[in-house]
């Protein structure tokens, strides 16, 4: 019978090849999970009637309601979803103190929604809601960037404004889908609406 030998050179070269490519694979595996970092729902600080679902998730209810936090950077992500897979509804956010736009949020989305920011460095982002109560809920999950932080608004004095849809920025923002397609919440805009106060600088057109 023929026996079989293995070159002892050889073999610990293997071994040492096997061993360094899973280190450089766990260090590389570690290197993502520490270089992105997760902001759960349950540590945002929220303005506006929101409330904490079973599954620790924050529910933005009524219209206008927002949250903010900064992270280092050139991208950012919003984990959200609706309670159901059917319709949608609508986003709107600052970044760094400047309105960016509206995003769609759909019922079936499973992809988070992705900020990028040209240059890097510390940045804001302030997320509000577009859509009235009537819509329904927008789910956040989480908020995940690098050295992400919940932000608080300063406090200042609030003025409660009592009316109908036109208060909460109903068809006040024409510019995606137009006056008369679409269904009620493609023009619906609350960052818009004459409460705010925003209108003066953005010059909604209004159905």
């Amino acid at each position: 019978m023929k026996s079989l030998h293995f070159s002892p050179s050889k073999t610990v070269v293997y071994l040492l090849t096997a061993f360094c490519s899973l280190s450089l694979s766990c260090t590389s595996s570690e290197l993502a999970t520490t270089a992105v970092g997760a902001l759960p729902a349950t540590a945002l600080q929220p303005y506006g009637r929101t409330v904490v679902n079973v599954k620790q998730q924050l529910e933005l209810i009524s219209s206008a309601v927002h949250f903010g936090f900064s992270f280092e950077g050139t991208q950012c992500q919003i984990y959200t979803s609706l309670p159901t897979r059917e319709g949608h509804s609508y986003l709107q956010y600052e970044l760094d103190g400047v309105y960016q736009k509206r995003v769609r949020v759909n019922g079936n989305t499973k992809e988070p929604l992705v900020i990028s920011v040209a240059a890097p460095g510390r940045h804001t982002v302030w997320m509000y809601k577009a859509t009235e109560a009537h819509t329904g809920p927008i789910i956040i999950e989480k908020v995940a960037a690098r050295k992400v932080k919940a932000l608080q608004k300063p406090k200042a004095p609030w003025i409660e404004f009592i009316g109908n849809s036109i208060t909460c920025g109903a068809a006040a923002d024409p510019s995606e889908v137009p006056c008369g397609s679409g269904q009620y919440p493609d023009q619906h805009n609350a960052y818009m609406a004459y409460g705010p106060g925003w209108p003066v600088l953005l010059k909604p057109t209004f159905c």
